[in-house]
């Protein structure tokens, strides 16, 4: 298991999706920033100031946009679908023991991986705060830390469906497409059924958790605790099928 997760994070950085997805979220992560600073000198945001803003308070409103996650799960989905193509899965499955192991692995990479890309956001937002904004500070450092390791663990949620999905399909349009639909329409969808039946289904979203979650909010047990069910479920998934299918 242990050789396996180190041939996946030899692969992940030869891969140019991965550094491709750096600077995709570099990207949209100046534009957040930009776009913050705009709607603050604007007056949007009453209770904020250009001057005297922190770095943790402009991470926390840049999480909230679902963008950020989804490209993180499209490099996963890019990632773990380019060794179908490639038949390096196939080689792995004839040396081990056991196929589940193989998504799992894929999971512990991908999540890693997120971890350098939220760390790398938050250098971001750091450059561009000092950039756009006037006496920048760093806030308070434990809530801004709790807060990217609480990101960090709705964002696996979310990586274990999509490998799940991946070793479902085994195709990236297919398992992107799906993804893209989850991201767009799920908010509706919960939306609808809490206006009909009035029931908030938004503490057990994938994706609400990610953007809507605070670090003082009376929900987040609820929220991690569906996150848990669902990124043990959506792994199990996965390792089921790779066991079952031929490869």
């Amino acid at each position: 298991m242990f050789n396996l997760i180190k041939m996946d994070l030899y692969r992940l950085f030869r891969q140019k999706s991965f550094y491709f997805v750096g600077l995709t979220i570099t990207f949209f992560v100046g534009i957040t920033v930009f776009s913050l600073a705009m709607a603050i000198d604007y007056g949007m945001y009453d209770n904020l100031s250009s001057s005297g803003i922190s770095i943790a308070t402009v991470f926390d409103m840049t999480r909230g946009d679902s963008t950020f996650p989804m490209i993180m799960a499209i490099g996963a989905i890019i990632f773990t679908n380019a060794d179908f193509s490639s038949g390096y899965i196939k080689n792995i499955a004839s040396n081990v023991k056991n196929k589940m192991v193989i998504p799992l692995s894929k999971f512990i990479v991908s999540s890693l991986a997120s971890l350098i890309y939220i760390v790398w956001m938050v250098i971001i937002i750091t450059v561009m705060s000092f950039i756009m904004f006037d006496n920048v500070s760093l806030g308070n450092a434990s809530d801004l830390i709790l807060g990217m390791l609480l990101y960090l663990f709705f964002v696996m949620n979310m990586l274990a469906l999509v490998i799940g999905l991946c070793m479902l399909l085994r195709n990236s349009a297919g398992s992107i497409t799906i993804l893209v639909c989850i991201v767009l329409f799920a908010g509706l969808i919960y939306a609808a059924i809490d206006y009909l039946v009035s029931i908030d289904l938004t503490p057990y979203s994938t994706v609400g958790n990610l953007t809507k979650f605070t670090v003082d909010s009376k929900e987040l047990p609820t929220m991690m605790l569906s996150a848990l069910v669902g990124l043990i479920g959506y792994n199990a998934v996965g390792a089921i099928a790779m066991q079952k299918k031929d490869i």
